[in-house]
């Protein structure tokens, strides 16, 4: 196999990971949303002891986190920096922070929530990239320089350098589906793979559609990819022209003193 034919073969293999990846976050996405409108709704103060239940209210929390670019309470910020130089792109920083003392409150109660590994859907993003027209905001110098400036303090920030934060606010309308256990202070919902929290209000949540743009984007991409190396891989070469040998012309002998032509 040939270097080009080997190319070929990694584009068709990409494009079928990228398909195949695409695919399978539609299901599980479109089977997330249609678990969460197939769940009845209960009030925090039916959830008992092992069922699971959806309580929709406001998330609260006993010491909240602050988000540094947004500067709001919060229950959970994440926060990354970024840093783009040509082709290649490196992460600078990265930091998590979850508030103590999760609770949902709704017109009848209030319930403890476990947040540790529970997935977490529908977080306000905010991003700032130093130096740039087109933030619409600003962020305190205190900040970029706990996050972005360098040990000499004059702010050599790269121009691909990028803030990213992800938060969900203290006081949010959140739909939370999970399992429920007795905790120290009562019932709680627990933490890991089957909780989660969905910011937004529930006739928000439960009305989005099944569609999610970058995993369609991937399903387009893995498909471009596999039509152009499944086709450039089964193109039958092209055929070899034939040159035809001309018949040799005789020679005729050259005499002493005489030149060849």
């Amino acid at each position: 196999m040939d270097e080009e034919s080997i190319v070929l073969a990694v584009v068709f293999l990409l494009g079928l990971g990228l398909l195949a990846a695409g695919v399978g976050n539609l299901w599980w996405s479109r089977a997330r949303l249609a678990r969460l409108r197939g769940t009845p709704r209960s009030r925090v103060m039916e959830a008992r002891p092992g069922t699971t239940v959806k309580v929709v209210g406001r998330l609260g929390a006993r010491k909240p986190v602050r988000a540094p670019l947004a500067d709001v309470d919060c229950a959970y910020y994440q926060l990354r920096v970024d840093e783009r130089d040509g082709e290649n792109s490196s992460t600078l920083f990265h930091e998590t922070e979850y508030a103590e003392g999760w609770e949902l409150e709704d017109e009848f109660g209030r319930i403890g929530l476990e947040p540790g590994g529970a997935s977490l859907v529908g977080m306000k993003v905010r991003e700032y990239t130093p130096g740039s027209l087109f933030n619409g905001y600003e962020v305190p110098s205190h900040v970029l320089s706990r996050y972005v400036y360098t040990e000499t303090g004059r702010g050599d920030v790269g121009a691909g350098t990028r803030l990213r934060e992800e938060r969900l606010e203290v006081g949010a309308s959140v739909v939370v589906m999970g399992q429920v256990a007795l905790g120290e202070r009562g019932p709680v919902l627990v933490g890991g793979e089957r909780l989660e929290v969905f910011q937004g209000t529930e006739r928000e949540v439960l009305g989005q559609k099944d569609f999610q743009l970058i995993a369609w984007l991937m399903v387009v991409g893995g498909v471009l990819l596999c039509l152009a190396g499944g086709a450039a891989m089964f193109e039958e070469p092209e055929p070899v022209p034939v040159v035809k040998d001309e018949p040799l012309r005789p020679v005729a002998p050259v005499r002493a003193g005489e030149r060849r032509e």
